[in-house]
């Protein structure tokens, strides 16, 4: 089943989102209630949410932000958790996880880097922001930005 809905005026051309849902081989249903579809919302590019977590830079994006997020956790929250209210706990938790994830990061860049062959000069550019608090929320437009570039030279004979 697709549906497309199309722009709300007529005035403006605004993109058009169309919704696929499809039955999944382990998908039960019980009257009109589908219990797990399989969904994919597309934009006007026909490009997936999903989708865009496939490629090298994409996957260095996705990480990034998890990082990025688990960074600003570990400074805003854990560690005045620590010094304020002397729970130390909040730091060991937050800081492995941050840890674990930026060594995912760096692991990710390290094969995104071989991948798509970028300059050492934006794998160190990419690697010092993700040292910065925001950095990776503030490098994630070029990284994207750079993947569909990267699409685009794939996709082309």
């Amino acid at each position: 089943m697709s549906t497309t809905l199309p722009p709300q005026s007529s005035t403006l051309s605004e993109p058009t989102l169309t919704i696929s849902v499809r039955s999944c081989s382990d998908s039960r249903s019980t009257g009109f209630v589908v219990r797990s579809p399989c969904c994919t919302v597309s934009t006007v590019s026909g490009q997936s949410r999903a989708t865009e977590w496939n490629t090298p830079i994409g996957r260095v994006r996705l990480v990034g932000m998890v990082e990025g997020a688990s960074f600003l956790l570990l400074l805003g929250v854990a560690m005045p958790l620590k010094y304020l209210a002397d729970m130390p706990m909040a730091v060991r938790i937050a800081g492995m996880a941050h840890g674990v994830l930026f060594l995912l990061f760096c692991v990710l860049l390290i094969q995104a880097w071989t991948a798509v062959e970028w300059p050492l000069k934006r794998v160190l550019m990419v690697f010092f922001a993700a040292l910065v608090p925001f950095g990776p929320f503030l490098i994630d437009r070029r990284l994207r930005e750079e993947d569909a570039l990267t699409k685009r030279s794939a996709d082309s004979p």
